[in-house]
């Protein structure tokens, strides 16, 4: 997008877009991190300090970018009376921010009077959408069993969403244009960078989706920038995944041992359901790419959404830490992201197709709507239930 482009924005719709994820973020995440809750922000302020003081192990510096980022913003405020706590809860808040305005920006301009409005429904939904939990009614489980969309109780996760979102939109262009500007490639190795120092599992679902696809391009002979997916994504991407997994497995002082193929052994010991709970996860996309996959598979984002999808979601199912970490589950957050980044790309893809003059054939495209908006009243439900419950699951 260039300067002017990017200048020549509604910036009411863009005022009224942050002030309302602002408004819907706050109350949570203020809650989530200064009640007594299950949540994991103590254990991440608590390196924090530890950071600040130097009496960190080794192990904190494999996915330190939070940390780093608080301490940062902490220094720079240290003459207030700002604490760290509520400084995660205004990082947590802009995270989410900044997560829907790349949503808003990639949606682009739609036509017809209410444009800029869909747009701006859709980059504040898609920071709430949860999965269909229909099976909360059996055993109390919002989030255990299903993939997570807004997850309250991590804060690295909806960090890493504006990251990888950002990455993602970058790379992408590796497979609509041949050649990139430079600093879109430094951009996006400088992203990658960072989203697997936030949270390396983003890294780990779409490196070996690129592989993929761009192997797919190549067989049907599609020309693609490679300086863009090297430089950009799968030489700093790599490198940063294998410094991590070295300080992990030899100099982090745990006990864990690698990682092992062991089919749903942890999911199932959080819940049942898995196969019904995953279809109800994936319901939108799934239903879309069904009814419209005779021109959804041919564009490069849902190309790339869905090859990462499924990545993320192989490790979730099928992997696990070997040792004390086995049941922490750490393999979800690849599924977690990729599922995000799935939603953008197909929400962004059927407004861009199937809003003409500024209006949705609702009779058409009544499936679509309505799976939807049950993702956004549950996860209107999920945002209730964690904001009154102690509990996240």
């Amino acid at each position: 997008m260039s300067l002017k482009r990017l200048l020549n924005q509604n910036w009411l719709a863009i005022l009224v877009l942050v002030a309302l994820v602002a408004a819907i973020a706050t109350p949570i995440y203020s809650y989530r991190i200064l009640a007594p809750v299950d949540n994991d922000y103590g254990n991440h302020i608590l390196i924090t300090i530890q950071l600040m003081k130097k009496e960190f192990v080794l192990r904190d510096l494999t996915n330190p970018g939070l940390q780093l980022l608080l301490y940062f913003v902490f220094w720079v405020f240290h003459k207030t009376s700002v604490s760290l706590w509520t400084l995660l809860i205004i990082e947590q808040v802009c995270a989410q921010v900044a997560a829907a305005l790349l949503i808003y920006f990639w949606i682009g301009r739609l036509p017809g009077r209410w444009g800029e409005w869909w747009r701006v429904l859709a980059a504040v939904t898609l920071t709430i959408v949860a999965p269909i939990a229909f099976f909360v009614i059996l055993d109390g489980r919002y989030y255990f069993g299903y993939i997570g969309l807004a997850n309250y109780h991590n804060p690295t996760i909806h960090l890493l969403r504006p990251l990888a979102l950002a990455n993602f939109m970058l790379v992408i262009n590796a497979f609509e244009h041949p050649a990139n500007q430079k600093w879109k490639v430094v951009l996006s190795a400088f992203l990658i960078i960072a989203a697997c120092l936030v949270k390396p599992n983003y890294g780990l679902s779409v490196i070996p989706a690129v592989m993929v696809l761009a192997l797919f391009y190549f067989w049907k002979k599609k020309k693609f920038d490679w300086r863009m997916l090297l430089g950009g994504l799968i030489v700093p991407g790599i490198l940063v995944l294998a410094a991590q997994s070295v300080i992990v497995l030899f100099f982090s002082g745990t006990n864990t041992e690698g990682i092992v193929l062991r089919p749903f052994a942890v999911e199932q010991a959080f819940s049942h359901y898995l196969l019904t709970k995953f279809l109800l996860s994936i319901l939108f996309p799934l239903v879309f790419l069904i009814l419209n996959y005779r021109t959804s598979l041919k564009d490069p984002s849902l190309q790339l959404a869905w090859i990462t999808f499924i990545t993320g979601a192989g490790q979730m199912y099928f992997l696990a830490e070997q040792g004390n970490d086995f049941y922490y589950g750490n393999f979800r957050w690849s599924a977690q992201i990729a599922l995000f980044l799935l939603f953008g790309a197909s929400l962004r893809f059927f407004l861009q197709k199937r809003l003409v003059k500024g209006k949705l054939d609702f009779k058409k495209e009544l499936p679509i709507i309505l799976i939807y908006l049950l993702n956004v009243a549950f996860g209107i439900l999920y945002y209730v239930h964690c904001r009154v419950s102690p509990h996240y699951g």
